[in-house]
């Protein structure tokens, strides 16, 4: 995992207790909590990129980039006597897929990122055991990645704005700890990466075009390589309400 990323929503988990701590005196009810995030956001170009790489140059034994995996921290505030929560989620996410051809020359692709997404959360349906609620929210998220053909290197990334929806339901087996079963679906595409590092002496067999230099755009075939983290993320989670 990209160790900016990890420092980024550090920072923002020690913002969030910061909050929880000065948030007491407003009544209401508080709450932390983790979950694990299974995605798989369709990243076409990088498997293009794959396939072309193998048919031109043959036998190597990268596959399509596939599941993607997604770690998250929340904060969530719920108002006093209403249905109505505020949550704040920072993430970090991970996709990859690594191989070598015949001669053993490697060929990775990488992605890795984080994203902060703020929501609101409605709970229409409760008791003592369970919540059936809804969000919505609007964040932002930046994305990583790394390409490796054989001598030819490049790192690149991108940033952009974006929404989440969902649907999930919350089951208290105690008062204070509960799980959690959600589905969402997060729009969040990067329709242009710049380069941060690139090294293309042994030249690309994958149809990149671009970029010489890093601060230039990444091409393939002489057009934007784009990255998403859109998608439905399956997500399990722990909650702990104080």
């Amino acid at each position: 995992m990209n160790r900016v990323c990890l420092r980024k929503v550090l920072f923002a988990i020690t913002v969030l207790f910061a909050v929880a701590s000065q948030g007491r005196s407003f009544g209401g009810t508080h709450s932390i909590g983790g979950a694990m995030i299974f995605t798989s956001p369709s990243q076409d170009d990088f498997d293009t990129l794959i396939s072309t790489a193998n048919s031109v140059a043959g036998g190597i034994s990268t596959k399509p980039l596939g599941q993607g995996y997604e770690l998250t921290f929340q904060y969530m505030y719920e108002f006093g006597g209403t249905m109505f929560a505020l949550l704040f989620r920072p993430s970090v996410f991970a996709q990859s897929s690594k191989g070598s051809d015949p001669s053993g020359a490697k060929y990775n692709y990488e992605l890795s990122g984080w994203t902060f997404f703020p929501m609101f959360r409605m709970t229409p349906l409760e008791n003592s055991f369970m919540k059936f609620y809804m969000q919505i929210g609007v964040g932002y998220g930046r994305l990583t990645g790394k390409i490796r053909e054989n001598d030819s290197t490049m790192e690149f990334s991108g940033g952009n704005f974006g929404g989440i929806t969902g649907l999930g339901a919350e089951f208290c087996f105690f008062d204070d700890h509960c799980f959690n079963l959600e589905g969402n679906f997060r729009y969040l595409p990067f329709e242009r990466n710049k380069a941060t590092a690139v090294s293309s002496a042994g030249g690309w067999s994958s149809g990149i075009t671009g970029p010489t230099q890093s601060g230039e755009e990444v091409e393939m075939n002489n057009r934007d390589l784009g990255t998403t983290l859109s998608g439905i993320l399956a997500t399990l989670g722990y909650t702990y309400y104080f």
